[in-house]
């Protein structure tokens, strides 16, 4: 039932297919959706700027890689921090939502802007950490408000939102480009370079022999300036629907109460297989997040300081040719999967991993064409595997609010671990590394998917033989039962 009016909508709970569904107007659902859309770009925008601008931020706070990447671990706690708040906000007021939205993306915001002004790698994890908290919000608070609006309807609009990270994710690259100067040179003993101002001449010695290049400390600072503006926008428009078309609860928000992980009641009650589902599902969802998060991050500054030396201009073109492949990987399944099964999905996406990252650590370094087509190969093969997992595993266990949630947390872990390592080695093994690591990577995905796989297998065949017992059963009975019937009438 909808309760609707000029002014205000109300939201009534239903359940449909199992799903929970604020039912809205639909031209301010619409509305709705299209700003959430909206909310999504801006999180892909302020997300992956970083990547492109690594290596200033990199020299704005006399850092090294390694360094750098461990004060970019603290946006994954967080936005640990910030998918736990945000999906019991959303959950439980639900009338504020627009509230809580707002907040997210103004949080998000104001840390974005100042990130470039930072010259303190402690100041800078901290900012991280509040973009982070922002970030985590939305992408709770965001993904739940959309399952509610559109219920049983909702997958398209869920895919949406995803891809609209995607779209900001290669435009973040772009918006950089024209404001990118010369790279900084990476100083292995963290170490600055320090010029004199004796007199010109003893200015000009200095200048010559010194490799270090100073960069104006202005550049970066307008693209974040930009995106920081669009995701204010964005919040804005959440304000003005919350002040003149707010949601206006019916009724107390009713649970199921069923949110809690029961391992124990997967696969038929095998409770030992059902926790060891449930670690493997754990490990498994960190790989895929974790990889997109280091190799998007480190792809610009792979480019333009490993061994193909490319331009900043060249570089943006490669990280966003990297985005653009994401996306498109991601719509190409959520096509796909209407007419091919999710384990032949899985299984083709693994595929594509193994053979792009194999390529990069044979030809990545050869030329940029190369390292942009594997590059692009693995982003389409890495982009759709987490959530074409969960898509396989609910056709066996029951994917709870709570399982969701652990998923969520094991993508922070995987995204937290990856940014130390992918900087650590990029720091002290030398760029290359970073193509070693997902190709191992990789293998190990492999490595925790095969038992997954088996397990599943094994609950099937075991299911059919069940089945295959209890028909028999069935037939003895009703044979017994007719020829009790015959000797009945005769």
């Amino acid at each position: 039932m909808i309760h609707a009016n000029d002014d205000h909508v109300e939201a009534s709970t239903d359940s449909v297919g199992g799903a929970i569904g604020i039912l809205q107007r639909p031209r301010t659902r619409m509305i709705r959706t299209v700003v959430l859309v909206l909310g999504w770009v801006s999180m892909g925008l302020f997300s992956e700027i970083t990547g492109p601008t690594l290596p200033y931020l990199k020299r704005h706070v006399s850092s090294n890689y390694e360094e750098i990447a461990r004060a970019m671990m603290a946006r994954s706690v967080g936005f640990l921090v910030g998918t736990l708040s945000g999906g019991l906000l959303c959950e439980w007021y639900t009338i504020y939502v627009d509230v809580w939205l707002a907040f997210s993306l103004a949080v998000a915001a104001i840390a974005t802007a100042v990130v470039p002004w930072c010259h303190s790698l402690t100041l800078l994890a901290a900012l991280l950490c509040t973009d982070g908290f922002g970030k985590g919000i939305l992408a709770a608070g965001g993904n739940a408000f959309m399952i509610r609006m559109w219920g049983v309807d909702a997958a398209v609009p869920v895919h949406a939102l995803h891809t609209a990270f995607g779209i900001g994710a290669l435009l973040a690259p772009q918006l950089a480009r024209p404001f990118l100067g010369t790279i900084p040179e990476d100083n292995n003993n963290n170490n600055n370079v320090s010029v004199v101002y004796i007199d010109n001449t003893s200015y000009t010695a200095v200048l010559s022999n010194s490799t270090s290049y100073d960069t104006n400390p202005a550049v970066i600072e307008y693209p974040y300036s930009i995106i920081s503006a669009f995701t204010l926008f964005v919040a804005a428009i959440f304000i003005l629907l919350y002040c003149f078309a707010p949601i206006r609860q019916e009724a107390p928000h009713k649970r199921s109460g069923n949110h809690a992980v029961t391992p124990s009641l997967w696969l038929g009650g095998k409770k030992r297989l059902g926790y060891a589902v449930l670690g493997l599902l754990f490990f498994l969802c960190m790989f895929p997040v974790g990889m997109e998060r280091a190799y998007g991050r480190f792809l610009f500054s792979l480019s333009v300081t490993g061994r193909l030396k490319l331009s900043p201009a060249d570089g943006t073109l490669l990280e966003s040719a990297f985005w653009a492949s994401f996306t498109s990987g991601r719509l190409l399944v959520t096509v796909a999967a209407t007419r091919v099964s999710q384990i032949k999905l899985i299984l083709i996406e693994l595929s594509v991993n193994i053979v792009a990252t194999t390529a990069l650590v044979t030809y990545g370094q050869a030329s940029g064409p190369l390292l942009a087509v594997f590059s692009a190969l693995f982003a389409a093969g890495m982009a759709p595997l987490h959530p074409s997992v969960l898509a396989w595993l609910n056709l066996y266990v029951e994917v709870t609010a709570m399982l969701t949630c652990m998923t969520f947390f094991s993508c922070a872990c995987g995204a937290f671990v990856y940014s130390w390592l992918a900087g650590y080695l990029f720091q002290y093994e030398g760029p290359d590394s970073l193509l070693y690591f997902m190709l191992a990577s990789t293998c190990v995905c492999v490595m925790i998917f095969a038992p997954l796989y088996f397990s599943a297998v094994r609950y099937e065949r075991d299911s059919r033989h069940r089945r295959g017992v209890c028909e028999t059963k069935v037939t003895e009975c009703d044979e017994m039962r007719e020829a009790d019937t015959g000797r009945t009438k005769m």
